[in-house]
């Protein structure tokens, strides 16, 4: 049985499509070499303040301003960004009988699922419409839509949200099958590569 995340997937995607995802790039990433930069640290530092319910954010955050991973936040911007339903749920959907795609949602509210991008430079839509990630959570959580919420920050001592963009996608005809190729190719390159820790389950610790 194969095991796949969704974001292992669409990096697969980007170095098909994309010039700054190269092979040296996708491989340390496969081979289990996790590159942390500035803005994946960012980005973890406000999902994790958003995982934990707002009248206990002071406790864990600090109170008027939220410290976290070391970036420090405008509190209130940050909880006028809340959004209704529960965080973090994770989903597995068999895309065929031997391999299994896993997604993990920032938030689940009935059909809908949102997920939230952070960005110091300007907002694209087609970026992410592009993206594998949206139409395999809407597989794996049988979503009517999946909306991404793209808050712009102005860094700086204190990270501010100066602009918020919301972009609603919706599943269609065809995209199961669109994304069991992708996935049948990715696991063909795993395996003529030697990447198959990539698509291999984690044995139990």
């Amino acid at each position: 049985m194969n095991r796949i995340s969704a974001t292992t997937l669409e990096s697969y995607r980007l170095f098909l499509t994309e010039d700054w995802m190269d092979y040296d790039r996708l491989a340390a990433q496969l081979g289990g070499e996790r590159e942390e930069t500035d803005a994946m640290r960012r980005g973890s530092s406000l999902h994790q303040i958003l995982e934990v319910p707002q009248k206990k954010r002071a406790v864990c955050f600090g109170s008027g301003t939220y410290t976290h991973l070391g970036f420090v936040w405008d509190a209130a911007e940050v909880d006028a960004i809340a959004s209704e339903g529960i965080n973090e749920i994770k989903a597995e959907y068999p895309i065929t009988p031997d391999t299994i795609l896993v997604a993990k949602a920032d938030n689940i509210h009935g059909l809908a699922v949102t997920d939230y991008k952070t960005t110091t430079g300007s907002f694209s839509a087609d970026k992410y419409l592009a993206s594998v990630q949206w139409k395999i959570y809407c597989l794996a959580f049988d979503a009517q839509q999946f909306t991404y919420r793209v808050l712009e920050i102005k860094d700086g001592d204190i990270q501010h949200i100066k602009a918020e963009h919301a972009l609603t996608c919706r599943p269609y005809p065809g995209m199961k099958e669109e994304i069991a190729i992708l996935t049948a190719d990715f696991i063909t390159f795993c395996q003529e590569h030697g990447f198959t820790q990539a698509i291999t389950p984690r044995k139990p610790a």
